[in-house]
């Protein structure tokens, strides 16, 4: 409840009230006719709802209408009726929050008897035959009526099921992880007695997937993906659907994170092309097979390490999880990704609460090739996001002691970040030309070049990085403004991240390259800032490259980050390494000075 009270000489009038649905935990919006397809659209349900794999949630009202505008990365803008309070009086808002573990159907029947109505739905039941390689309580089964999505449920782990429906003729269609779709059931719904609803799902093929090291013979975490040929059916769901986004789009039908031999890897029958990777410093192994849902296959790989990256550690300063309200990715999912594509320091960075990935590191038995610092995406809705780490965590605090953004400015909140704990931490600015509201640059009007803003009492550089690749390489205007920015003798460091936010897109695509050895940073993860704030970190999507400059006896005289001295006769010389794994096809070496090629 939440009442307005007027003790003004005039009405109050409030005529476009907002509110705001903040979702997150793998839940999404969803309105019966659009399902989950109701970004930028203006709908008129009974109530809000937002589903996940299995929970539902409601929000719902009485007494006024509730009229979803948008929804963008999790949150969900809601219009209100408007309303007047009068002088010296009072005007409440009640709201009520519904939870379900039975999906829209759970949803439903709470609205239903929270209005105290009938409204004449039925409840409809059945059962989902599920073959043995599907995951319990993972399928669920949608209706449809007219083509359009309406109502979304679980199915429990003995198969059954329940959808409350209105009088109409519907298709029932039944999904789970991995298998193709089963067939429509077609159902009519009336004041008649309901018949008995089955519906198979067919069984999909099992791979049994081991990875080695070609010169050891021992394990290698390994990414194996699994492309679909030909005609071979896909395993996922339409996006209207879909209650964890999950599909990895084109033909890659799954992905299977490799960490121990006889890893299972489930499918529908047909034919794949399946490929073993372990990052962008080894070698990669593909077969194409044809699989049955009969026959298990066992399928070994080998692959060679052919980079040396001796004495560096690869990093990537900005990934979500589940945490953060506009990703749905599990934990131990992102530390398997950073494990199997060798990406040694994946820091966690969610919207506003702090976190990392250590505990579950730890529970996965995957110390001996990963770390997790706590970091934090600062998410203002005015002027910017900005990534910090290492942070430190603290369960007496809000947000386990994140940093919240809403009562600072841009100045004060790098002060806030630096007064988080007693140590020392990076700050990134990410996304800098990004919408004002999450671009910092954009928001101050900075001209990099001629090195001024339009707003110049927000503008601080109390920041160590720019984050000039954001989930793809490429030199746009960011680069510029680092090159202008170390013209104008602000050394800020070249960074990264994959601002990954869903599994499909596995952090470490673009990656920091830092000359620190995992023993060092699992011992003190203050170790890290240091390195960074003095450039010496490489950004790549791809090829490892060192960079020195020597004398004439080949000596090393400065490395990255370092100052380098002129000879005698004013030049001075470079000794540069570039290395790749032979998938990787590096053709081109540019020098920059000043800028310039």
């Amino acid at each position: 409840d939440v009442t307005l009270i007027n003790e003004e000489n005039t009405p109050a009038v409030f005529d476009l009230p907002l509110a705001m649905a903040s979702m997150g935990d793998g839940a999404y919006a969803f309105a019966p006719g659009r399902g989950f397809d109701v970004d930028q659209m203006v709908y008129h349900p009974p109530y809000f709802a937002a589903l996940g794999a299995r929970e539902g949630y409601g929000i719902m009202t009485k007494d006024r209408t509730l009229i979803p505008l948008f929804s963008y990365a999790g949150v969900s803008i809601i219009q209100e009726q408007g309303f007047i309070v009068p002088v010296d009086g009072d005007h409440t808002l009640s709201t009520w929050f519904a939870v379900s573990d039975r999906g829209m159907s759970g949803l439903d029947s709470i609205h239903e008897a929270f209005l105290g109505i009938e409204t004449g739905s039925r409840l409809v039941s059945g059962v989902v035959s599920l073959p043995d390689t599907v995951s319990p309580d993972t399928a669920f089964v949608g209706a449809r009526l007219d083509g359009d999505a309406m109502s979304l449920t679980p199915v429990a782990a003995d198969g059954s099921f329940e959808l409350r429906l209105d009088p109409g003729v519907y298709t029932l269609h039944a999904y789970a992880p991995d298998h193709v779709p089963a067939e429509p059931f077609l159902l009519e719904v009336d004041a008649g007695e309901l018949p008995s609803v089955h519906i198979d799902i067919a069984p999909s093929a099992r791979l049994s997937l081991s990875v080695h090291d070609e010169s050891t013979q021992s394990a290698v975490p390994a990414r194996v993906t699994i492309y679909r040929q030909g005609d071979t059916p896909s395993p996922y769901p339409p996006s209207d659907f879909s209650p964890v986004r999950k599909s990895w789009g084109g033909t890659i039908s799954a992905v299977a994170y490799v960490t121990a031999d006889d890893t299972e890897a489930i499918v529908p029958p047909g034919t794949y092309r399946v490929v073993a990777s372990h990052g962008p410093t080894w070698s990669m192994h593909e077969a194409v097979i044809t699989v049955d849902a009969e026959t298990p296959l066992e399928l070994d790989f080998v692959l060679k390490r052919e980079v040396d990256t001796t004495g560096w550690v690869s990093a990537d300063f900005h990934i979500h999880a589940l945490k953060s309200p506009d990703s749905y990715v599990p934990y131990d999912i992102r530390v398997l990704q950073s494990v199997t594509d060798f990406l040694e320091v994946p820091v966690l960075t969610e919207h506003v609460y702090l976190s990392n990935f250590q505990d579950t590191i730890d529970e996965l038995g995957m110390g001996d090739h990963v770390t997790g610092i706590s970091g934090q995406e600062v998410t203002s809705f005015t002027h910017g996001h900005f990534n910090a780490f290492p942070l430190v965590l603290d369960p007496e605090k809000p947000n386990l002691g994140g940093v919240l953004p809403y009562d600072k400015g841009a100045v004060d909140l790098f002060e806030a970040i630096r007064d988080q704990h007693p140590g020392d931490e990076v700050i990134q600015v990410n996304h800098p030309r990004g919408a004002t509201m999450s671009g910092y640059f954009s928001y101050v009007g900075l001209d990099s070049a001629a090195d001024t803003t339009e707003r110049p009492d927000e503008w601080s550089m109390n920041w160590e990085a720019i984050e000039v690749f954001n989930g793809s390489c490429g030199k746009g205007q960011i680069f510029q403004d680092w090159i202008h920015m170390t013209n104008h003798g602000h050394k800020k460091t070249l960074s990264s991240g994959s601002d990954t936010h869903g599994e499909s897109k596995p952090p470490g695509g673009v990656r920091n390259w830092i000359p620190i050895d995992l023993e060092t940073l699992e011992a003190n993860h203050g170790s890290i800032v240091p390195v960074v704030r003095s450039r010496q970190m490489i950004v790549s999507c791809g090829p490892f490259v060192t960079f020195d400059a020597v004398n004439a006896s080949g000596e090393v005289t400065a490395t990255l980050g370092e100052m380098a001295s002129k000879d005698a006769e004013g030049g001075l010389d470079f000794h540069v390494t570039v290395q790749g794994p032979t998938w990787m096809q590096i053709h081109t070496l540019n020098l920059l000075e000043n800028g310039q090629l």
